[in-house]
């Protein structure tokens, strides 16, 4: 096997992707529910590519379903959410949310940013069926001082939120016995 040095290729983003991470139902009172997945390619050997901010905008039936500082904004170095790390958290207001000042450097090949819900309790039984979903606005995202995408960007499917009678995610010991 010969390797070849092709020189000094500077970063660039090749595609900016947005997925429908799930369109499996929601329980209440659950967290880290996954929205959307935004993919980056990043393509070049030389310089820095630096994600400074991204924006929502919300398609939930109603923002109020989701529990104060229940949105999320997660990051992974591939399309899997296993390594994932927590970088923001915040609202929605007046149904937009911007996660500012986040200085990700997405390197050469795939990145991904995750959006996520907590979603509150239903004690009222009033947010059955309520959907679950957000867009990226045309220039939603600001990477190097550059706007992505050039259109909205709203993949296909929605989650709905269903009544649970009991949710247990298994992060927390509840001293559940076997017996």
């Amino acid at each position: 096997m010969i390797i070849i040095e092709t020189g000094v290729i500077g970063k660039t983003i090749e595609s900016v992707n947005v997925k429908q991470s799930s369109t499996d139902e929601v329980p209440t009172s659950s967290i880290n529910n996954k929205i959307l997945r935004v993919d980056f390619k990043v393509k070049g050997n030389d310089g820095v590519m630096k994600l400074d901010s991204l924006g929502f905008i919300s398609l939930n039936t109603n923002d109020d379903n989701i529990t104060t500082n229940g949105v999320k904004l997660f990051r992974s170095e591939d399309t899997l959410f296993i390594n994932s790390e927590l970088k923001a958290t915040g609202n929605f207001n007046g149904g937009a949310i911007s996660f500012n000042n986040l200085n990700i450097i997405l390197q050469p090949g795939f990145s991904s940013v995750w959006l996520l819900y907590d979603i509150k309790d239903d004690t009222d039984h009033d947010m059955q069926k309520n959907i679950l979903d957000a867009y990226i606005p045309e220039n939603g995202i600001k990477i190097n001082n550059y706007y992505y995408p050039f259109i909205d960007k709203s993949p296909e499917g929605d989650r709905k939120i269903v009544e649970s009678i009991f949710n247990d995610d298994f992060e927390i010991d509840k001293a559940w016995v076997r017996t």
